[in-house]
């Protein structure tokens, strides 16, 4: 062997050898970019569900919100909807007192006819009737009357207990308690807190 081609020989060692150093060097480098890409992949993921967590509780809140408003709005309106059919049972009692009224006077004026030999004059048949109706339509009157006063109380009633629930619900959200925490504190629901605050808002 001559010594041109034991240098040759020798050279193509080395550089055999500082490509394999080289090689080892890039494919560390490649693992470690991987292990980088791979962190900030799952730190991204786990930023987007974070938000997406958030986002969605944040809708499910406010549906539930959405959701007790109308609950309360339809308690008011049931509400309503009973006075207003107790309202009706009462007007058909009358009527029906006035039907009976109607009858025991067809009653009256035929026991009269039939008792007296002479008959009496239409006007003083007209008096006795004018006086029967007059005491039935007082009757008929004051328990209206009574009805009205009854609704009444209990309406001023309600509207004093809406009214002091409001002011309770407005003096707290100026303190900065959340919608929840009003709603535990005065044991009414979210819904007619958020009613409450959306009023005052607008």
């Amino acid at each position: 062997m001559t010594v041109f081609t034991f240098f040759i020989s020798l050279l193509a060692m080395i550089v055999s050898i500082f490509n394999i150093i080289l090689m080892i060097q890039i494919l560390k480098k490649t693992d470690k970019n991987n292990e980088l890409t791979s962190i900030s992949f799952d730190e991204e993921s786990n930023k987007l569900l974070a938000r997406f967590q958030k986002i969605t509780t944040t809708k499910l809140r406010a549906l539930d919100n959405k959701i007790e408003i109308v609950d309360q709005l339809l308690k008011d309106v049931n509400e309503s909807y009973s006075r207003l059919a107790s309202i009706l049972s009462e007007v058909e009692k009358i009527n029906d007192e006035h039907f009976k009224n109607k009858i025991m006077n067809n009653k009256i004026i035929d026991s009269i006819k039939a008792s007296d030999e002479k008959p009496l004059e239409s006007q003083k048949i007209n008096e006795i009737l004018e006086k029967n109706d007059e005491i039935i339509k007082s009757e008929n009157e004051e328990k209206i009357i009574n009805k009205e006063n009854n609704e009444t109380t209990k309406n001023k009633y309600k509207e004093e207990i809406i009214l002091d629930k409001k002011s309770m619900v407005l003096e707290y959200y100026h303190q900065g308690l959340t919608p929840q925490e009003i709603g535990k504190k005065l044991n009414i629901g979210i819904g007619e807190v958020m009613l409450f605050i959306n009023l005052y808002n607008k």
